[in-house]
């Protein structure tokens, strides 16, 4: 179950580890580490939700549209999310990406991504 309005300060929601990724592309080229958990800025503003195969279960809840303008990834997979995804999240005008595979999620993307 999300928590998002809780008195816990977000930042400190999931321990942040850095996992290293290493890819090797067609030219070679390593990849970057990868965050896993929530990541926040040095302003303790939320970049970052990477909770994926964490068994949540629940709808998305539109008040993660609140937590930043600076939010920029939301990875999700592999959770039991139901439910839409919320027009809300078109206020996040930051996010690159949006990840919610292996979920229940129903209904179409909302335009306002």
């Amino acid at each position: 179950r999300f928590n998002f309005l809780s008195e816990d300060d977000e930042c400190n929601w999931f321990d942040v580890v850095q996992d290293v990724a290493v890819e090797a592309g067609e030219a070679g080229v390593m990849n970057s580490l990868l965050p896993r958990g929530v990541v926040c800025n040095d302003k303790g503003r939320v970049n970052i939700i990477d909770l994926w195969w964490n068994n949540l279960s629940g709808t998305l809840p539109h008040e993660l549209s609140y937590l930043s303008e600076r939010l920029q990834l939301i990875t999700l997979p592999g959770n039991a999310l139901s439910g839409t995804i919320p027009s809300e999240f078109g206020k996040l005008t930051e996010l690159a990406e949006i990840f919610l595979s292996e979920n229940c999620l129903s209904g179409t993307f909302p335009e306002s991504l």
